[in-house]
């Protein structure tokens, strides 16, 4: 890689903007363990010059992240009214999702820690969403999906207004937010990571998580692969409910989690 660089500006700072930019480099690349050797002309005003090259190893990582490290998010408010979750059984949808796999896929946010899983007690326990079959069932028609794109831009517009006002309603959410949900991931071939209602809160500001063992089981029930996350960004709780929960605190209500965890048959190994 052979370039030659020429720095013309008149001034003396302007002329050592290269140098600075060649002397971060070159730090970067000797911290992270590459050979730096000087060779390579660039001149940084009309009168000095450098010789600098640069030699990058690659006979082997030095670092490795997980494969799923680049992944994705489906925010809550989707769970805002339960017939916009049926937008994730759009075959465009899916199959775009499908090239970013395998990765993590987090439903979660803001109103995460405004929604309560509130059961129907309809579904059977052996339903799983897994075939292949399964998955092509699961495809939305595509007048359907239309006319929901339509109504949530008008949706978007309500729930901008919360965000501005920071004014959150509760959401009631049933099995079918989780089965599509479930459905979405399992079939683009994506690991789901929960988010849970951390705002739940008993008289003592200690964590309720009756809700969220209600959820689990229900999962548990279906045999729903997943891990948990217990709420989302805790410091601004204040702001948005009114509500402090200092690092203490919050400690313990993961220590509830990870116990509810290890309490579960299924959940006990789960992230």
């Amino acid at each position: 890689m052979q370039e030659v660089l020429h720095e013309s500006s008149s001034g003396r700072s302007a002329g050592m903007k290269p140098l600075l930019l060649l002397i971060s480099v070159f730090a970067f690349f000797r911290s992270h363990g590459f050979q730096v050797e000087t060779n390579r002309k660039f001149t940084v005003n009309r009168t000095d010059s450098v010789v600098v090259a640069v030699t990058v190893d690659l006979s082997g990582a030095l670092r490795t992240v997980e494969r799923r490290f680049l992944s994705a998010a489906v925010d809550a408010s989707l769970a805002a009214e339960e017939k916009f979750m049926y937008l994730l059984g759009s075959p465009k949808l899916r199959t775009l999702t499908k090239a970013l796999s395998p990765a993590f896929l987090r439903f979660g946010g803001n109103r995460q820690d405004f929604m309560v899983f509130t059961p129907h007690k309809y579904h059977q326990p052996n339903t799983v969403f897994s075939d292949e079959n399964t998955c092509e069932k699961q495809e939305l028609p595509p007048l359907l999906e239309e006319r929901l794109k339509k109504d949530w831009m008008q949706r978007e517009v309500l729930l901008f207004g919360e965000d501005l006002q920071r004014k959150y309603r509760k959401v009631a959410f049933t099995e079918y937010t989780v089965d599509l949900l479930y459905s979405f991931a399992n079939c683009s071939g994506m690991d789901l990571i929960f988010g849970l209602n951390a705002l739940l809160r008993t008289a003592g500001n200690i964590w309720n998580s009756s809700n969220a063992e209600s959820l689990m089981q229900y999962c548990e029930s279906k045999r729903y692969r997943m891990s948990w996350e217990l709420g989302n960004e805790p410091n601004s709780y204040e702001k948005k409910a009114g509500i402090r929960v200092d690092g203490y605190q919050l400690g313990r209500d993961f220590v509830r989690l990870r116990e509810m965890m290890e309490e579960s048959k299924f959940y006990h190994d789960a992230g």
